[in-house]
């Protein structure tokens, strides 16, 4: 016999090369020439600018409005409304001067919530706006209409003590008046505190209003020598507004934090109908947050990082501001990459434009080769997508005059071949899954809920022995291929063959959004073809094998199993010896399928069951809700047995076992062969004469297997 002749040809890597130099050379001589020394030049000094821009605007107001209020605040406390006195004199000049001066001061400055002062016996003098009061606190003080702001006037002392309050014009006039006891004392707040720690001018760290709930600060500052303080509240809605202004980009996120980590503003999304928003993820948010939490507690130097959230390339910068009387501040901004780089991207878009024609001259070329060998290649590619999906029903070679090529036709034909072979041996959905991604061969597992059943013959034992190993073999075999293709045909996988047993799963590798339905119906079905055989070999005088099944779904760990050279792809966990335990008390109850209650819950509107009874497998505590899958959808309900039966098994279920014997024994009348009724009618005839020693909890523990 002659070998065929070896198949010569043009390497196929120097077709290859060749032509695709001169597309990657032209390529990367136009656009990496005119595009990419420009691109990181650009984006820093476009990031560097937007930054100074907005590290200016947030400084200016802050600075600007903080010292204006510093300012007013140290010029009121040294007037004779606030100065030197033991309280405030409701009815007196200074009480009402003191809240004219306030309500003028709130009138011309709108961004200020409130403006008060505390004093040192405990006496509170306060002017906020009508808008910062709750509607229910607006309510119970009966506030006219008119009202544009409140005052309060809080005499000195401790405790619970009355509190009048004045409703006044923008002018400070007053337009009516209430009262209620308050137990309230300024010399507790965080403004008042850290005003007579110092004798300069404070800001808080951000907290909560007394009155409205609302988050802001306050700017404080003392009145004489530790005489009380005055204070004025900003909201921080106006200082995020400010940094919504001014942020790099729409959607960009703008954060400004004190030196101790508080938040003072965030910026809002942008709007969601403008074309060039991207929605700020907050996830984002949430971690430039705590990088402002934990910087500005170590950091001098502007951070910047570049990192991926949610999908999308993030630039995030903190910038540490110019101390504010003695206060410091931090800047921080995450920026979506996409955003900064548009500049760059339209010069690339440029660049690409001017190297178009290159391109068109490399592909012209390629193209040229590309039809000479597309063909051959092609057909690989079609066979290989073939193999794949197992499909192993082309055999033709492929010839081609390239040797790599005909390489490549030669692996792929050995490849089909020891797939075809191995196939056999593996599941052939798993074998599909490890194609696709090999990376999931490795050794490990991760845990799914899943649906496992057992089958196992009857006395397989007594079976055998009378068998020779030859028979029995192909008896087996014969008996395997009748119960794997429901299995199969149902989206099963099965795990192992155990002698006689097999053991099938559900909802893996492939998910199955139906695999607890699919693997009842494959029960049935598997049953259906083990009656068949039965009855075949029946007819040829030949012993039968009468097979039982047990279902059980729930959580397991599945995946690959063993060491690094030899694996089993398996499920581990309770679920398994469940489904196993299940599956053999068939003996007891003489059933053919029998399922747990968590697998009824799933299908009972698809699938006819019957309650068998709450049994406890012998090697676990835990309690099952027995029952036998008896036909798909609702086949033979409400027929006589159906209704005696459901009557006994209440019952049997409350202790009443003389009324479920007479049940159960009437049901075997009807039906003479059912195993269930004969089993719990001799365990209600036993009771009724030695009733159980323990209280009745219907449900049966197992000892043994």
């Amino acid at each position: 016999m002659t070998s065929s002749p070896k198949r010569r040809g043009v390497p196929f890597s120097i077709s290859l090369v060749t032509l695709m130099l001169v597309v990657v050379g032209l390529l990367s001589a136009a656009l990496l020439l005119l595009g990419w020394q420009t691109t990181s030049t650009l984006e820093e000094a476009n990031i560097d600018l937007r930054m100074a821009a907005l590290d200016e605007s947030v400084t200016g107001w802050l600075s600007s409005n903080i010292r204006s209020t510093v300012d007013v605040q140290q010029a009121l406390a040294v007037t004779p409304a606030f100065s030197r006195r033991a309280g405030p004199v409701e009815n007196g000049a200074n009480g009402v001067e003191s809240r004219r001066q306030l309500a003028i001061l709130l009138d011309h400055h709108p961004i200020m919530a409130a403006a008060y002062a505390g004093y040192a016996d405990g006496s509170f003098d306060y002017v906020g706006r009508i808008a910062e009061l709750p509607e229910a606190l607006q309510r119970e003080l009966n506030v006219p209409r008119t009202a544009v702001l409140f005052a309060r006037s809080l005499p000195g002392g401790e405790g619970a003590r009355p509190e009048r309050w004045f409703f006044l014009a923008a002018d400070g006039a007053a337009l009516s008046e209430a009262s209620r006891s308050l137990d309230f004392d300024p010399r507790n707040r965080p403004w008042y505190k850290e005003a007579n720690a110092t004798t300069r001018s404070i800001i808080t760290e951000p907290y909560a209003f007394a009155v409205s709930g609302t988050q802001g600060v306050s700017v404080a500052t003392q009145i004489g020598r530790h005489e009380g303080a005055i204070a004025f509240d900003f909201t921080l809605d106006a200082l995020s507004q400010v940094t919504a202004g001014h942020k790099p980009a729409r959607g960009a996120i703008v954060m400004v934090a004190t030196d101790a980590g508080n938040i003072l503003a965030d910026s809002s999304n942008c709007a969601v109908r403008d074309p060039a928003c991207v929605p700020a993820d907050p996830a984002m948010r949430e971690l430039l947050r705590r990088e402002l939490a934990d910087v500005s507690h170590h950091s001098d130097r502007r951070l910047d990082i570049r990192l991926r959230v949610g999908g999308m390339d993030w630039e995030m910068l903190v910038d540490p501001m110019p101390a504010v009387f003695n206060e410091r501040f931090y800047v921080g901004a995450a920026v979506p990459i996409a955003e900064i780089t548009a500049e760059s991207r339209r010069l690339l878009l440029v660049s690409g434009a001017t190297a178009a024609v290159c391109i068109l001259l490399a592909v012209l070329a390629v193209l040229a080769g590309a039809v000479f060998m597309s063909r051959a290649i092609g057909r690989i590619a079609h066979k290989t997508d073939s193999i794949r999906d197992l499909d192993f029903t082309d055999r033709t070679p492929i010839v081609s005059r390239i040797r790599e090529v005909q390489q490549l036709s030669d692996a792929v034909e050995r490849m089909r071949d020891g797939l075809e072979i191995f196939g056999r041996y593996v599941a052939k959905n798993l074998v599909r899954q490890i194609m696709r991604s090999p990376e999931t061969a490795g050794v490990g597992g991760a845990q799914r809920q899943v649906t496992v059943m057992f089958s196992d013959i009857e006395s397989f034992s007594r079976i055998s022995e009378g068998l020779s190993p030859q028979v029995l073999t192909g008896r087996l075999s014969r008996y395997f291929d009748a119960l794997t293709a429901p299995i199969s045909a149902s989206h099963g996988t099965i795990d192992k063959f155990i002698g006689d047993s097999i053991m099938a799963f559900w909802n893996a590798p492939e998910p199955d959004e139906r695999h607890v339905e699919n693997a009842c119906r494959a029960a049935l079905r598997a049953a259906a073809a083990s009656q068949d055989l039965v009855e075949k070999w029946q007819r040829r005088d030949r012993p039968v094998f009468r097979t039982r099944f047990g279902l059980h779904t729930g959580l397991a760990v599945i995946g690959n199993v063993g060491a690094r050279d030899r694996i089993n792809y398996t499920l581990v966990g309770t679920i398994v010896n469940q489904a196993s335990r299940i599956e053999g008390l068939n003996k007891v109850y003489g059933t053919h399928v029998l399922a747990s209650g968590e697998v009824v819950a799933l299908t009972r509107e698809l699938f006819t069951w019957r309650f068998i009874e709450r049994v406890i497998p012998a090697g676990t505590d835990d309690p099952i809700d027995l029952f036998e899958l008896v036909a798909e959808g609702h086949e033979g309900e409400g027929d006589p047995f159906t209704a005696l039966w459901d009557r006994a098994q209440a019952a049997y279920s409350k202790g009443a076992f003389a009324e479920a014997s007479a049940l159960f024994q009437e049901a075997t009348q009807l039906r003479p062969g059912d195993g269930p009724a004969r089993v719990l009618l001799g365990r209600c005839r036993q009771w009724v004469d030695a009733p159980p020693r323990s209280p009745w909890k219907a449900t049966w523990r197992f000892e043994t297997k």
